[in-house]
């Protein structure tokens, strides 16, 4: 009996310094985590130091450019219509500018959603609304349609407003001349679905999942946030943002929600 007794107490004293092991072990596991989440974290601040940089760069050298000849044509006497045309650019890049860094803070910012009882339909036109301008430039159609009966969602208006806006402004910046967008918001089971779709190139198979990534783009004058801030936004507020397949040209892309946050 003395030497069961024995034997169970070394079991227990070897239990115990497992216990300990394993605690010690999880302890070390969390600080190699927690480091290299905070390497991670800074590596990806330098990322987008990196290329925020690079964007500020190009209107920087343009207004520095333009300011430079402004200064040579006032010297020279010229006339204040031809010093106009000079103030002209400098206001474009200004405006890039503040694009910029209002897109980066909305995507570096911590979403806060203020949830409420939002119609799709509100949103639509007031999209459509928004971008007719932009649209008739460019000599596209924008239109929408909500499947009947849609019930509201729990969401935050602002925030899925901008998602909806800039998906839209994508879509009128691909569009070809004499194109459509169509905006539709239809029920799937709890979910709500927008689907925003156009007639514009499309976007070749490897570069599905890169419009997703900060700064990345392909056209002329364009951030690279747009759809990044789109796709944030969407999971934000509990669901997805991607590409979907569409018959025939151009493309199309699937905001999927929960109609109840409490569900999401």
């Amino acid at each position: 009996i003395t030497k069961l007794v024995g034997m169970i107490l070394i079991i227990l004293v070897m239990l115990g310094l497992a216990y300990l092991y394993v605690l010690r072990i999880l302890r070390l596991t969390r600080r190699i985590e927690a480091e290299a989440q905070n390497q991670m974290r800074l590596s990806y601040l330098g990322l987008l130091s990196s290329g925020l940089a690079h964007e500020i760069k190009n209107p920087l050298n343009s207004l520095q450019m333009n300011l430079q000849l402004f200064e040579e044509e006032a010297a020279s006497g010229a006339k204040p219509e031809q010093l106009a045309s000079w103030i002209r650019p400098m206001e474009r890049e200004i405006r890039r500018l503040e694009r910029l860094v209002n897109d980066f803070l909305m995507f570096a910012r911590p979403l806060k959603p203020a949830i409420q009882s939002t119609r799709v339909a509100a949103i639509l036109e007031a999209t459509a609304e928004l971008v007719a301008e932009e649209a008739r430039r460019k000599g596209v159609q924008v239109a929408w349609d909500v499947a009947p009966g849609l019930p509201s969602v729990e969401t935050d208006e602002a925030l899925l407003r901008t998602c909806v806006l800039n998906l839209v402004l994508n879509s009128i910046q691909a569009a070809q001349a004499t194109g459509a967008i169509f905006m539709r918001a239809f029920p799937r089971g709890d979910k709500l679905v927008l689907e925003i779709c156009d007639e514009g190139p499309g976007i070749p198979e490897d570069k599905r999942e890169k419009i997703f990534e900060i700064f990345y783009t392909t056209k002329v004058g364009g951030t690279g946030l747009g759809l990044p801030i789109a796709r944030r936004i969407a999971e934000g507020l509990g669901g997805t943002l991607d590409l979907t397949e569409k018959e025939g040209p151009g493309t199309c892309f699937r905001i999927v929600l929960p109609f109840n946050r409490s569900g999401a």
